[in-house]
C-alpha cells in the first residue's frame, strides 16, 4: 500500500502539534510491512527562501520527505488560500508517483 501525508508544516522547522504527531504516525506506517510512503509539509519564506522553478525541497536526509512551497497559506484561518498555485504542482506529484514502482514486498 502506497500513502501520501500532507501537513501544513514540518516539526524540523515549526514544531507544533500537528506537524509533531503528522510524521509520527507517518513513520509508524512506514514500518509496517508493506507500506511506502511520501511525507509533503508545506513550508513559506517564513521558515526557508522559495527555490526557484520547483516548488519543492529536501528536508534533512529522509529519502521520503519533501517540503513544499505554500506562500498562500494564511495563519489567522489556518487555510491555504492559493489553490491556484499548490493545485496542479499536487496534482503533478500525484500523476509521477502512481508513475513509479511500487516497491513493497506484498502486493499493493
Amino acid at each position: 500500500m502506497r500513502i501520501l501525508f500532507l501537513c501544513h508544516g514540518h516539526p524540523l522547522l515549526q514544531a507544533g502539534g500537528t506537524e509533531i504527531a503528522a510524521p509520527a504516525l507517518f513513520r509508524a506506517l512506514r514500518r509496517r510491512p508493506g507500506i511506502e510512503g511520501l511525507f509533503v509539509a508545506g513550508v513559506s519564506a517564513l521558515h526557508r527562501p522559495a527555490s526557484p522553478g520547483t516548488p519543492f525541497q529536501t528536508v534533512g536526509s529522509a529519502p521520503d520527505e519533501l517540503l513544499m512551497g505554500t506562500e498562500g497559506f494564511d495563519r489567522f484561518l489556518l487555510s491555504q488560500i492559493d489553490l491556484h498555485g499548490i493545485a496542479p504542482e499536487l496534482e503533478r506529484l500525484l500523476h509521477d508517483l502512481s508513475r513509479m514502482s511500487c516497491t513493497c514486498t506484498t502486493r499493493c
